[in-house]
């Protein structure tokens, strides 16, 4: 992952630094996880694009949230999260 500030990477880690240490654990490694390798945020019509020509649909899902949630468009697997592997603080 890239950034364009350095302030981003160590702004990231402070915040994860500061949630870990509330639980009693330490950082022993961590790995931001994405479907398009990017921090920044897409706009909702480039995400969609993305979606569609590169993420599998939700085959199962797609017809229950067009019946109940009145979707008019087909959702598809998304990945935008954190892998953290911590260990007890010894205290």
């Amino acid at each position: 992952m890239t950034y364009t500030d350095p302030s981003d990477r160590l702004q990231e880690l402070a915040a994860i630094d500061q949630f870990l240490d509330t639980l009693g654990l330490r950082l022993v490694q961590y790995k931001y996880l994405s479907v398009t390798d990017r921090k920044t945020v897409m706009s909702g019509t480039d995400f969609y694009k993305f979606a569609r020509d590169n993420l599998s649909p939700q085959q199962q899902m797609t017809p229950l949230l067009r019946q109940y949630l009145g979707l008019h468009f087909d959702c598809h697997y998304a990945l935008d999260d954190y892998v953290i592997l911590a260990q007890l603080s010894s205290q």
